[in-house]
């Protein structure tokens, strides 16, 4: 992750371990959805925002949303790309 990035785990409000987990959801789940290799995702996309339910990232110069839910001591994350 990008120290940018690095700064936003700790600015959170989450614990660690909550922040880390939604950090590593929105990289996979934005890899799954744009069809690129993870460690791809890791590099061209950028977390601006990680709260408990909702995250932001940028790719290619674009903000989309990312969604959280958790349970049962799973996380599911989902983003949607409207304009791709």
């Amino acid at each position: 992750m990008s120290p940018k990035e690095q700064d936003l785990l700790s600015a959170s409000g989450l614990s660690p371990e909550k922040t880390a987990t939604r950090a590593w959801t929105i990289k996979e789940a934005a890899a799954k959805a744009l069809h690129l290799p993870l460690v791809q995702a890791f590099r061209e996309v950028e977390i601006i925002r990680i709260v408990e339910q909702e995250g932001m990232m940028k790719y290619q110069e674009r903000i989309y949303p990312a969604r959280h839910a958790e349970g049962a001591g799973h996380v599911i994350t989902l983003i949607t790309f409207d304009d791709l």
